[in-house]
């Protein structure tokens, strides 16, 4: 409301520091807003991806899911405007595995393209293409009502070897998904 001057008086300065303090208190909707703040900018807040990036680490250190999915998609990317060498593969792929493992279904599907394609950046990290993988995380993000990905799934499978696509079935019954609570290694 102070960012903008919704209904109040504007005033950024204030605005930006109620929304850190309910950050720090573990808001992840304020989390969230506060990020997508930094990245677009607002009147006397200038676009800051660093801040962003920032904000965004601590919110997934504590816990916040879409925190982790969106340092995954940062990471792996990067816009026109930022160095090549500011993508980070392994960083990316980290935050990716840890929302997939708390069976966030959009980690989960990216996984599987990144299993299915391949991935290296300018750090020298390689990701090799693995079929098995990327089908496991395909079946785990297709257990979500609204992820439909059969037309991948069916671009990825006859590429397996019968063994291949055997041992992918297998590996989602000894995969349970995590939940928020469950602590994650750092």
């Amino acid at each position: 409301m102070y960012i903008r001057g919704r209904g109040v008086k504007q005033n950024p300065a204030l605005g930006l520091d109620l929304m850190k303090r309910t950050v720090e208190k573990g808001s992840t909707g304020a989390a969230n807003d506060l990020v997508s703040l930094f990245l677009l900018g607002a009147p006397g807040m200038p676009a800051s991806r660093n801040e962003a990036l920032t904000w965004l680490t601590g919110a997934a250190h504590h816990g916040n899911v879409e925190a982790m999915l969106r340092l995954g998609y940062m990471s792996m990317s990067t816009p026109d405007s930022v160095p090549s060498s500011e993508r980070n593969v392994a960083q990316g792929f980290c935050w990716l595995m840890r929302a997939a493992l708390l069976d966030q279904p959009q980690a989960q599907e990216q996984l599987s393209m990144i299993f299915a394609r391949g991935e290296r950046d300018d750090h020298g990290t390689i990701i090799p293409i693995d079929l098995v993988q990327a089908d496991l995380w395909f079946r785990l993000a297709a257990r979500s009502p609204y992820h439909d990905n059969s037309q991948i799934r069916a671009v990825i499978e006859p590429q397996m070897t019968t063994e291949q696509l055997d041992q992918a079935k297998r590996l989602p019954i000894m995969s349970a998904p995590c939940t928020v609570n469950q602590r994650l290694p750092a």
